[in-house]
């Protein structure tokens, strides 16, 4: 047994939320705005433990009954009582630090399965499967629950939405849930006639998100209020959000039990003054750098572009983009490539299950080439051009990363103004003028980034994965234009702690490989990997 942490996130009933106790059908996706995270530590059992951690534990040790003695601690900034699955997300992140901890793997099913039981047979809360399908897939998802199906679909189908919380926590769900079912099990009418009605709005909302149609999608969220509200007691806090919505233009439904409030095109949020208004807005634009020659790696970059080399089985691109899309969080991916190999990166892009646009520059040969941030600006004025301003997730094409990159995520969506830097440490000396170098603080907040010095000051250095602020292209031009180096990103990134400040994450030791010759790429396909997420069946391919 090892010690382990673990996280899950809460979850966004889309269309369809009470059906899913009824064998209807839904469709919802996972908040990377909010997260809980449990802690498994060996040794002796802390007697305050939560229920809800007590519950996941009784499971688990139904299982595995032979495990040594283990406490669990929690964080969560999930609001409460407020419709998101917060209580679920707890049980599934204890369940995944016991696992982890344990060193065992379950499906994906079989964690969904584990903490709904938690939640029913030993806390008596009444739940159906559909939040935990959700948060074990960490997908958006189309769930039949009569067939036990479920969908993948991608985020980019979705309109602007924002949450809105209110000021009071609201009801427990299985107080919301339990009179219904009762009068279902004694086979009332009007509650088979509503449970029956639920998955029309779902198939006519998904329909329409896959037409883009958000018009008609606006109709079934409307609608899939009124059939709750023709049935369940609305509190009247809740009931007022609604109404706020609908005054403004934008259709609105509850996340989950009630307690929250859904709501498109973004307007009703702005107007709220009972509780909080959030915006699902944490979603990134994904820009992947692939223009290099990689001429320290020839041969065997000679006829093939670096980012396309495989390593286990998969391209480094390949893997980038699945470790990005799994955050759930990415709204559009573009590749800049150089145009030497670009008939070999639209062939790539053409065999992945999410859309990537490539931006080819006008490079043939190394000398042609016009460095890496003029690459950058490329990339984003015409691999962005039609899409919506975000902020910016920008992933060096020849990194190798072994971890996740949610908890970076995360932590950037607490201030997306601020850039953050995934930093790592250096082991041993630092030779100098070998690394970029990071300077932080007690707090992890970025006090300098020099590129490559000679005289080294700090064991921290930041690798080639960033999340900027959303007006990025406006501070590349002015970087440009006031003559910054266009080549090494790392001048770039020196001069935007200058001019924004900065925020490190320090990835785990051991977990990143440059992919930026050929020791390393041979150090690299030897390496056992520990992070799966980026080769799971029903991540992009």
């Amino acid at each position: 047994m090892q010690t382990a942490s673990a996280l899950a996130l809460p979850r966004v009933g889309l269309l369809g939320n009470p059906s899913d106790l009824y064998g209807g059908r839904g469709m919802g996706f996972p908040v990377w705005n909010w997260r809980a995270k449990v802690t498994l530590t060996p040794g002796a059992r802390a007697d305050e433990e939560i229920p809800l951690l007590q519950a996941a534990r009784a499971v688990f040790l139904g299982l595995h009954p032979e495990v040594e003695a283990f406490s669990l601690a929690f964080q969560s900034n999930i609001p409460s009582q407020a419709g998101l699955a917060g209580s679920s997300a707890i049980v599934m992140a204890a369940l995944r630090a016991m696992l982890q901890g344990h060193d065992l793997k379950w499906s994906w099913r079989e964690l969904a399965d584990a903490t709904l039981a938690a939640e029913r047979d030993h806390l008596g809360i009444l739940g159906g499967p559909m939040d935990r399908w959700i948060q074990a897939q960490e997908h958006f998802l189309w769930m039949d629950f009569a067939t036990e199906e479920t969908e993948p679909l991608s985020l980019q189908r979705l309109p602007s939405l924002r949450i809105l919380l209110p000021a009071e926590p609201g009801q427990p769900s299985g107080s919301v849930h339990a009179p219904i079912m009762e009068r279902w099990r004694n086979g009332d009418v009007a509650v088979q006639k509503v449970m029956g009605a639920y998955p029309s709005p779902v198939d006519e909302g998904r329909a329409a998100l896959l037409a883009g149609d958000f018009v008609a999608f606006a109709k079934c969220m409307d609608r899939n209020f009124d059939l709750r509200a023709s049935l369940f007691p609305i509190q009247e806090q809740d009931q007022s959000m609604i109404a706020l919505c609908r005054r403004h233009g934008a259709a609105a439904k509850f996340c989950g039990s009630g307690g929250s409030v859904l709501a498109d095109r973004g307007q009703a949020g702005r107007h709220c003054r009972s509780g909080t208004s959030v915006d699902l807005g944490g979603n990134l634009n994904l820009a992947l750098l692939g223009a290099g020659f990689a001429t320290r790696m020839y041969p065997l970059t000679r006829d093939r572009p670096k980012p396309l080399l495989e390593i286990h089985g998969q391209t480094l691109l390949t893997r980038l983009l699945r470790q990005a899309w799994t955050t759930g969080v990415v709204e559009h991916a573009a590749v800049v490539v150089n145009a030497r190999f670009q008939a070999e990166f639209e062939r790539w892009a053409a065999s992945q299950s999410v859309s990537v646009q490539v931006v080819a520059n006008e490079a043939q040969e190394p000398e042609q080439a016009p460095g890496a941030l003029a690459d950058l600006q490329l990339l984003l004025e015409r691999g962005f051009s039609a899409v919506a301003r975000r902020p910016w997730m920008v992933l060096a094409g020849d990194n190798l990363l072994d971890f996740s990159l949610a908890d970076a995520v995360a932590l950037h969506a607490e201030d997306l103004e601020t850039p953050l830097f995934l930093v790592r440490e250096i082991v041993g000396e630092v030779s100098p003028g070998r690394y970029s170098e990071v300077l932080l603080d007690a707090n992890d907040r970025i006090t300098r980034i020099r590129e490559k010095p000679r005289d080294p000051a700090s064991p921290y250095s930041a690798i080639g994965a960033y999340l900027l602020p959303q007006d990025l292209p406006e501070l590349l031009r002015r970087y440009l234009a006031e003559g910054g180096e266009p080549d090494a990103p790392g001048h770039l990134m020196a001069w935007l702690v200058q001019e924004r400040g900065g925020r490190a994450w320090r990835i785990p030791a051991g977990s990143w490989w440059d992919i930026g010759n050929l020791e390393t790429y041979q150090e690299a396909t030897h390496a056992q990997l520990k992070n799966r997420t980026a080769t799971e069946p029903g991540n992009p391919g």
